[in-house]
C-alpha cells in the first residue's frame, strides 16, 4: 500500500468508510463499516491507494473473525505504525451484528451506528 511522508508527527487519524465487502467462508459477500485509526509517526496511507485496497477485499474470501486483522495486518506492512487500530462492524443475514478490532487499543472505541441497507 502507498504511504506519504509527512512533516506532520503525532496527527490522530481516523477513517471510515461504509463501503466494506468481502466474501464470506460460505462465497456470500459480508457488507459493514470500517474503521481506521492511527497517530501519524510522520508517513500516513495514501487515500486513493486505501480506497482501491478496499475496493480489492470483494474479491477475497475471508472468516468474518479475521478481517479488522487482515486488513491490519495489510496497512502496518507499508506504515509501520505501532498506534494502529483497525475496527470493523458488520451485519451479515440475519442481522446478527459484529464488531473485530485489533491491534493498538489505547483509542476509544469509535462510535458505531446500525448499519442500514
Amino acid at each position: 500500500m502507498k504511504v506519504v511522508d509527512t512533516n506532520n508527527q503525532g496527527t490522530y487519524i481516523e477513517f471510515c468508510t461504509h463501503e466494506l465487502t468481502f466474501l464470506g467462508q460460505s462465497g456470500q459477500p459480508y457488507r459493514g463499516m470500517l474503521f481506521i485509526q492511527y497517530i501519524s509517526e510522520g508517513r500516513v496511507v495514501d487515500m486513493l491507494a486505501l480506497k482501491k485496497y478496499i475496493e480489492s477485499l470483494k474479491l477475497k474470501t475471508l472468516l468474518l473473525e479475521d478481517v479488522a486483522k487482515v486488513i491490519h495486518t495489510d496497512l502496518n506492512a507499508d506504515l509501520n505504525n505501532q498506534q494502529l487500530c483497525v475496527t470493523v462492524k458488520t451485519t451479515p443475514r440475519g442481522g446478527l451484528s459484529t464488531t473485530t478490532r485489533f491491534g493498538y487499543t489505547g483509542f476509544t472505541p469509535p462510535e458505531i451506528k446500525p448499519i442500514v441497507f
